[in-house]
């Protein structure tokens, strides 16, 4: 594959031996928080009888898709730029078939060929392996980050960054993991004990990378980008000839926002009592308010010193309720659990989705779980600007004759709405 001058995307697919990077015509990378790991389409046009006769493509063969954004963005060269690069497995496919003869013929050699659409859905092959492997472990007395550690080292290759702000303190007294995945581990371990005093999250990503963050505390954490939204009538040459800059994205596309305080709040009931089973004595209940759930361990940023976020509840209907669990028998007294498991539905209160275009620097856009800033030139919605987790992001390229253009949609997520009351 080759470098061509005045594209700001290179784009190369190989599957098996064969090079199909010139039938490639579309590209989609979906990341989020709500799976383990990328999901990747790919669309290309070929003739059916290269899927089916040449090359039987069903599955079984080795996907490789590269990425590169290459030294131009169409208005002049960038210092630098960067290669992604993806190794898939198939997961399914679709293929409209034509009509032709029964049997093919001699003088059939010589027939047009018919492209047609050819979809692809991937995953990323060694993350799928890293969150799909079959772990099983008992211990005593075990700090949850030392299990975590040992486990992940012992049955996968993943790199693991966890972070150890915030991780729950209290040593396990009696785990049990039964026979499992990976990912379902984390989901027991999380559920049952609560890995981090706040919000947790599990992602792989392309470089088989396990990050294990405690959102709550990578709020206070430095962005990896900021997206500044545009106005109409604003000065906006004057933003965006300060040069190309990778952790900016400039914006003047609409902002799409969600809010779900009430119903959330309705759910699981302001007051929560959860009655527990302590080693030394029959039972214990822990007594916890939502809101405060929401305002310590939730993802927050709010900038008034003296006075807490407002979620803009009808408290007439969330006030007076009150939940019971006796489910769960929780870790003596520790309250970790209960931060975790409920923090994480209130995490996304509130949510910006927000569509990029141009030339992108890419590796940022794919920083699942990592703190992103929005900010503004409209004076009405200066309140929605601030800190949110990246929770999503699905980035677009799309052949255009020869060239490759790219778009990407990204969600952003916090508990409060406004960091104004």
């Amino acid at each position: 594959m080759s470098v061509t001058s005045g594209q700001s995307y290179l784009v190369g697919l190989i599957i098996g031996e064969q090079d199909y990077s010139a039938d490639l015509v579309d590209v989609t990378i979906v990341s989020s928080l709500a799976s383990y790991y990328p999901v990747i389409t790919l669309k290309f046009n070929t003739d059916p009888d290269n899927v089916i006769l040449n090359n039987k493509l069903y599955g079984q063969e080795y996907i490789t898709l590269i990425i590169v954004l290459q030294g131009w963005d169409g208005e002049g060269l960038i210092p630098e730029y960067q290669t992604l690069m993806f190794e898939l497995m198939h997961l399914n496919d679709n293929l409209d078939l034509p009509i032709k003869t029964m049997i093919m013929k001699d003088n059939d050699n010589e027939r047009v060929p018919t492209p047609r659409t050819v979809e692809i859905t991937t995953i990323c092959r060694k993350p799928f392996k890293t969150i799909s492997t079959l772990v099983n472990d008992v211990q005593t007395n075990i700090p949850i980050d030392v299990l975590i550690k040992g486990i992940i080292s012992e049955n996968t290759t993943a790199i693991l960054e966890m972070d150890e702000e915030g991780i729950n303190a209290f040593p396990l007294d009696q785990v049990c993991i039964p026979p499992s995945t990976v990912g379902n581990m984390f989901k027991y371990l999380d559920s049952t004990f609560g890995i981090y005093n706040g919000v947790s999250s599990i992602f792989c990503n392309h470089t088989n990378t396990l990050q294990v963050f405690n959102l709550t505390n990578r709020m206070k954490k430095d962005v990896v980008f900021t997206i500044h939204q545009l106005a109409s009538d604003g000065d906006n040459e004057k933003l965006t000839s300060k040069g190309l800059n990778p952790k900016v994205f400039y914006t003047m596309a609409e902002v799409k926002t969600d809010y779900k305080a009430n119903s959330k709040f309705s759910v699981y009931a302001r007051t929560l009592k959860y009655v527990v089973k302590p080693k030394d004595t029959l039972s214990y209940t822990i007594v916890n308010d939502l809101k405060g759930i929401a305002k310590d361990y939730g993802l927050i940023d709010f900038t008034h010193p003296t006075s807490d976020p407002e979620f803009f509840l009808d408290e007439i209907i969330t006030d007076k309720r009150m939940h019971y669990y006796t489910d769960q028998t929780g870790n003596d007294y520790s309250p970790v659990f209960i931060n975790a498991n409920h923090s994480k539905p209130l995490s996304n209160l509130f949510t910006l989705k927000i569509g990029l275009a141009r030339s992108m620097f890419l590796t940022n856009l794919l920083r699942i779980g990592e703190p992103v800033k929005f900010d503004t030139e409209i004076v009405d919605y200066r309140r929605f600007t601030g800190k949110y987790i990246l929770t999503s992001s699905v980035l677009t390229f799309t052949k255009e004759n020869y060239d490759w253009s790219a778009g990407c949609f990204v969600t952003l997520a916090r508990t409060n709405k406004s960091i104004l009351n």
